[in-house]
Order: structure tokens, then sequence, then C-alpha cells
């Protein structure tokens, strides 16, 4: 009799320990599913997140060269233009260090350099011949603009008020020197730009 329980209690146990991990097995194989699952979710939503393409970058390149010209041509005072590039002379400089525009007297020359690699345009602010006035540029500081920059045309809704600085072909870097042939800055000056497929990068009217 004792025997007899004994036997049936073992067994007892015995199914016991085996459903148990008949229990731990299938409680793996649902967590590698759940795993998977959430695994698969997880690659869907990153693959879903694109990194910026190159249109957002260049619109925005775009937007702050923009913005750059409407602060430069804003505070001019005398405009000279030649072959894919122009040349502003008035209360422009940009701090060196902060590149915050201070608006001291300075000239800075917008222009397109081309070698065997890239086209590029940029700005170059460098010291006025005179130092005289106070505040003056003391410093040349060549900023890159925009890559890919081929070509830049100048023009105005004034007849004539660039014609004469757009006879000079190269830009005198003496601002005292030929003043006269510098133009007043216009109501309206019209930039465009384009890059060395012959694509408009920007074709922006500037007001006064």
């Amino acid at each position: 009799m004792f025997s007899h329980r004994r036997n049936s209690r073992d067994h007892s146990l015995r199914c016991s320990a085996a459903f148990s991990l008949i229990e731990l097995v299938v409680a793996l194989v649902l967590s590698a599913l759940l795993m998977v699952l959430v695994l698969g979710v997880l690659r869907r939503s990153f693959l879903s997140i694109e990194p910026p393409n190159g249109e957002m970058v260049n619109a925005f390149a775009r937007t702050q060269l923009i913005e750059q010209l409407r602060r430069d041509l804003t505070n001019a005072r005398q405009i000279q233009i030649a072959e894919n590039a122009f040349e502003l002379q008035g209360f422009i400089e940009r701090d060196p260090l902060t590149l915050i525009c201070s608006q001291r007297l300075a000239v800075v020359r917008y222009e397109v350099r081309v070698d065997a690699k890239e086209s590029l345009l940029v700005r170059v602010q460098f010291p006025l011949a005179s130092q005289n006035n106070f505040g003056a540029a003391t410093t040349q500081m060549t900023e890159p603009i925009y890559a890919g920059l081929n070509r830049i045309i100048v023009s105005s809704n004034e007849i004539g008020a660039l014609t004469a600085a757009d006879r000079l072909g190269e830009l005198d870097r003496d601002p005292d020197r030929n003043s006269q042939a510098r133009d007043r800055i216009p109501s309206s000056v019209r930039i465009a730009m384009f890059d060395q497929f012959g694509n408009v990068v920007i074709d922006e009217s500037f007001y006064r």
C-alpha cells in the first residue's frame, strides 16, 4: 500500500516536472517569435526615417545665401561688377570670430573660383586701402559660401546704373582708386547664379 502511494507520488512529480519543462520551451518559443515581430517593426521604423537628401541640404544653403546677399546689399553703399564677380562697399563687415555682421565699413567681394576639382562661390572681406575710417576692417577673411556655382549675372532695373562698373572688367581691390567708377546701389538689384550644369541656383531681386 505504501509502495503504491510512493509510486503514485513519484509519477505525479515526474509529470509535474515534465509539464514545467514543456511550459518553459513554449515560453521560449513565444518570446523568440515576439522578439522577431518587435525587431521587424523597429527595422521598418528605422527605414522610414530617411536622412536629409541632397535637395533639402541645397535648399537650406540657397536660403542662407539669399539672406547673406540681402544683408550685404541692404547695408552696402556702392557696387562694382565684373565677370563672375561683384564687389560691395559699405557697412557690411562680418566679425571674423563670431561671423556676426558688425555693420562696420568694409569691402566685400563675391566671386566664383573654379579649379580642377570644383567651382565655389566665395565671399572675400578685405581691409580698406585707407584706414582713416573709424572701425574699418583690418584683416582679410575668405568664406566659402556655395559649392557648385559656375556663373554670376548682376543686373539692375535702373538703366545705366551698372554701366560704368561693367566696363571695368576686373575689379579694383583698392576702393579709393577709381571711386567714381563705383555705382551707387540701385533701388533694385537682380542677382542670378547658375551651377556647372547651367541650372538656376538663385534668381532673386533685392530691393532697398
